[in-house]
């Protein structure tokens, strides 16, 4: 048992350095580093339907072993030619921005989570990738709460409703906000 559990481990750890793209295509998420429409490098599709603007983000988990106990690091990335935007205005930049933020809420979840599961010494990778599944599901789910209560950021007071919430949530969290760079130079 422990054999295959390691050797998912090394095949989750090849698949997300593989998934890695370059530098210029991410951003990694920052509270000082806020998107900007240069940061949409897609070509607008044609038929883009009722979206003035689609913002690609990615949790991304990278797996280590760290003695007999897995270990996770746990990123957020805006990918910047997967997202585009037809509209330039601010509101729909911060539309976008939180889209970003509720990312890194639910990588700060997971980081969380899957620290208090190392400092019990468990050691059960099934364990490690529930919290990390759960969290990606949950964040998708919350995203599409997100854009429908606030009708894709139209519906000013509920945004700035869900922009207060998110940032409260992200400050309570903030424990497990991570430097990014120290994980870029390993």
């Amino acid at each position: 048992m422990r054999v295959a559990t390691f050797i998912l481990l090394l095949a989750l750890q090849s698949l997300a350095v593989r998934c890695q793209p370059s530098s210029d295509s991410i951003i990694y998420w920052s509270q000082s580093r806020k998107l900007n429409w240069a940061d949409f490098k897609k070509k607008t599709p044609d038929s883009s339907g009722y979206q003035v603007a689609v913002s690609s983000t990615q949790i991304l988990i990278h797996a280590y072993w760290d003695g007999r106990i897995p270990d996770y690091k746990v990123f957020t990335v805006f990918k910047r030619y997967d997202s585009w935007s037809k509209d330039t205005s601010r509101s729909v930049l911060a539309h976008e921005q939180l889209h970003f933020d509720i990312g890194e809420l639910f990588a700060r979840r997971a980081r969380k989570a899957l620290l208090k599961l190392q400092k019990k010494n468990d050691d059960s990778v099934d364990d490690y990738l529930q919290i990390i599944y759960s969290n990606i599901h949950e964040c998708d789910s919350v995203e599409a709460v997100y854009d429908a209560e606030t009708a894709h950021g139209v519906y000013r007071r509920e945004q700035e409703e869900w922009s207060r919430k998110i940032a409260v949530e992200l400050r309570e969290l903030k424990d497990f906000e991570v430097d990014y760079t120290e994980y870029l130079s390993e």
